[in-house]
């Protein structure tokens, strides 16, 4: 066991004497307990010396050091030495990561206490300072613990990595932290496009995946496809194949709504976006594949009702109510004649439906609140996410209208 003295001061451990089979790891936090991070380790078949650096530490955390062998003899004699590395004037930065991955573009961010930084990345694989790479704060260094690559900068489909250093002055720099990769989004297709696609075997899916799924899983994202038009509905038509029972295709809305549950072997299946925007995920496993899946797409531009405009509430008694069905309309709640003024607040706010097929709920300066918002029932500013902000659109028949935002 060994409490870390200060932030980034590495340890080297060697493990000699030992049976062949054997191996040593460090982590941070005790692995009997689980939830332990390893921050180094070596194994051998042989009995040749065991050795490694860990990775940077952080001041005040206890890691444990533990030795084991293979099934037999699972004991074994062993001589263990250490040696404390002190940190670099410059300290590495840690916790690389990508988010907001798109087909062309991405947010990079690392950990470090750090106030400016150089950004360099590569195709997955190729060595810093390969040409196709590029680096980012280099003429102004960046001085946030994120960069955001614009759209339109990397290929979709592309597998990047990328490195990070501090600078901590002049001619003080800390080593390189990276490669950190991550995969750029396959480019989905448009209107009027279809996409056919043979998937690789992946860490998702599995036997009863359908069976389990409750909601969308990020790392299954495959495209994302959203109509040239706002307003415009978004057909996608799913067709092909995929091993049956443990590759799984899925796809929900651009709110997040389970549009198609998880489906597996051959495929056949069509959902609507009122919004306008699906994303697609394929859940696979790491066993043998069963594509190609297809994808089609298709929009269809938004035709206004007759109705389209702004609406308000009738200011008369019943203009709101609530019931179990739609032949007992008020059994729950209806408005008084008193609530017209008592609730002016709501009763002026608009129900704008807008001929491109978005709508708007506009509450003006005060709406009415009520106690599961946390406050007090009466007039009052709105209060979000229910103040009209988030982008919602609708849709129609003949006998009824549906919003989606």
């Amino acid at each position: 066991m060994y409490t870390a003295t200060a932030d980034g001061e590495t340890l080297n451990v060697t493990v000699t004497g030992q049976l062949g089979w054997s191996g040593v790891a460090m982590s941070q936090g005790c692995p009997t307990e689980g939830g332990e991070v390893c921050v180094g380790s070596q194994t051998s078949s042989s009995s040749n010396a065991l050795s490694f650096t860990s990775d940077p530490l952080i001041g005040g955390e206890v890691y444990y050091i533990h030795i084991s062998t293979y099934p037999t003899p699972q004991t074994t004699d062993f001589i263990l030495d250490t040696e404390v590395i002190a940190a670099p004037s410059c300290l590495v930065p840690t916790g690389l990561t990508a988010t907001g991955v798109s087909p062309t573009g991405a947010t990079l961010s690392w950990v470090s206490s750090g106030t400016a930084f150089m950004v360099e990345l590569q195709p997955a694989g190729s060595a810093q300072g390969t040409a196709g790479g590029y680096v980012i704060g280099d003429v102004e260094n960046i001085t946030t613990t994120s960069v955001t690559i614009p759209e339109g900068s990397l290929a979709p489909s592309t597998s990047y990595d990328f490195f990070v250093v501090n600078i901590c002055g002049e001619g003080d720099l800390s080593e390189y932290a990276g490669p950190s990769t991550f995969n750029t989004l396959l480019q989905g297709p448009s209107c009027g496009e279809t996409l056919s696609y043979d998937y690789p075997t992946g860490s998702s899916g599995g036997f009863n995946f359908d069976t389990n799924f409750t909601a969308a899983n990020a790392a299954d994202l495959l495209f994302t496809s959203t109509v040239d038009n706002a307003g415009d509905v978004l057909t996608l038509d799913i067709g092909g194949s995929t091993e049956s029972g443990y590759d799984f295709v899925y796809v929900t809305d651009g709110a997040g709504n389970v549009l198609l549950a998880p489906v597996s072997g051959t495929i056949s299946a069509s959902v609507e976006s009122a919004g306008g925007t699906v994303n697609v995920y394929i859940a696979s496993d790491a066993s043998i594949t069963s594509g190609p899946v297809t994808f089609t797409v298709s929009c269809t531009p938004f035709t206004a009702p007759t109705w389209a405009g702004d609406w308000l509430l009738d200011p008369t008694a019943g203009a709101l109510a609530v019931g179990p069905n739609a032949g007992s309309v008020g059994d729950w709640y209806a408005n008084s004649a008193d609530d017209v003024t008592t609730r002016a607040c709501l009763f002026d706010d608009i129900y704008r439906f807008n001929a491109d097929g978005t709508y708007q709920q506009v509450m003006q300066d005060q709406t009415w609140l009520e106690g599961w918002q946390g406050v007090d029932e009466g007039c009052g500013a709105p209060i979000a996410p229910h103040d009209g902000s988030n982008a919602a659109t609708y849709t129609y028949t003949d006998t009824s209208s549906y919003c989606q935002w």
